[in-house]
């Protein structure tokens, strides 16, 4: 809670929103998404990080697969 509150009031907005449209199953899922991303368990997903869940075959995960996507459009 004290890292949120250090957050800009637009991300603490989108991270609500994000949180009151999924279910209790979606959220442990997303949260087992990032864990499995950030390797060093840092709390924070670097580019590296996600370069390499990119570059991984056979991603599976619908909001990896978006990010890279993102990440390779910009």
């Amino acid at each position: 809670m004290r890292e949120f509150v250090k957050f800009s009031r637009l991300k603490q907005f989108a991270l609500r929103a994000l949180a009151s449209t999924l279910d209790e199953e979606e959220l442990s899922d997303l949260k087992d998404q990032f864990d499995a991303i950030d390797v060093d368990k840092s709390g924070a997903i670097s580019l590296e990080e996600m370069k390499e869940v990119c570059l991984t075959p056979k991603v599976k995960l619908n909001i990896i697969t978006a990010l890279c996507t993102l990440l390779y459009l910009n």
